[in-house]
């Protein structure tokens, strides 16, 4: 026997009560799915931090910086504040347009670094942490590929640390790297030329021991700067002062233009004096 239950909110005998439903429009509908949609993919009570003004690059400051980390040079490529934008600062934005963009960014970068292309190649001596990305090599770099990076950016990189090296038609990339070993082994062998020694040495071992070292400034100086021993007029003097003076390193003109004409006594037989 099949028992009929009764609504406990309804008493017995009482007519049902009517139920009423309200019409919602197609654009009603739009709109709330729109509006839920966009709240299921905007984080929880937080605005886009990485639009506001407060998080555009200061590239006058950060031009002055010696270096930059990987992370710091694609912010600074995108215009953005290393300070502030980071892959921790984007990782809720990750999925986001500019957090994707970020991450392409920084991968472009890494792969450029892993490749030696924002940093001086040095064949002994490591002289320069090859974590570390110079800006001039980021521009020549950036450059090369086209890559589009913010118009201040290259203004202020210029204005700081001049324009790309053109010495070489064909730039491979170490133009930086033998420049900064030459001037690491100037300032070396100028402060060795200026020890005094506490124990007098023999005359010949002094003799060899300077005739060495000016053998190794010729050598850097043909290679590097092209210099030609015993030519009437030569400017690679000058070059390599105002190139040790751009790294804090005061010699004057004549000091490096003596030790040039001391080294070209040893210069080959293809120059002849």
């Amino acid at each position: 026997m099949t028992r009929k239950v009764t609504p406990a909110s309804r008493p017995p005998n009482s007519p049902a009560r009517a139920t009423t439903h309200k019409t919602i429009t197609g654009k009603e509908l739009t709109d709330f799915l729109s509006t839920s949609q966009a709240a299921m993919k905007r984080p929880q009570n937080r605005a886009f931090f990485y639009d506001d003004p407060s998080a555009d690059a200061d590239f006058e400051y950060w031009t002055q910086v010696a270096h930059w980390t990987i992370e710091e040079t694609a912010a600074l490529s995108l215009g953005k504040d290393p300070e502030r934008v980071s892959t921790k600062t984007l990782w809720p934005y990750r999925n986001f347009v500019f957090g994707r963009q970020y991450a392409r960014r920084l991968e472009l970068c890494k792969r450029a670094q892993g490749a030696r292309k924002l940093y001086p190649l040095l064949e002994e001596g490591a002289l320069i942490n090859p974590l570390a990305v110079l800006p001039k090599y980021f521009l020549r770099w950036a450059t090369d590929i086209g890559l589009e990076i913010p118009e201040r950016l290259k203004e202020a990189v210029i204005q700081r640390h001049g324009p790309p090296d053109q010495r070489r038609p064909n730039f491979d990339y170490r133009d930086i790297a033998e420049t900064s070993a030459l001037k690491a082994r100037v300032a070396f062998l100028e402060q060795e030329l200026a020890k005094s020694p506490p124990k007098p040495k023999p005359q010949s071992a002094v003799t060899r021991e300077r005739n060495t070292l000016l053998k190794i400034i010729l050598g850097l100086a043909m290679d590097q700067y092209g210099y030609q021993p015993h030519a009437p007029r030569n400017a690679t003097a000058g070059e390599i002062a105002g190139d040790l003076d751009g790294q804090g390193i005061s010699v004057s003109e004549d000091t490096v233009r003596k030790y040039l004409n001391d080294a070209s006594e040893f210069a080959p037989p293809r120059y002849p004096a």
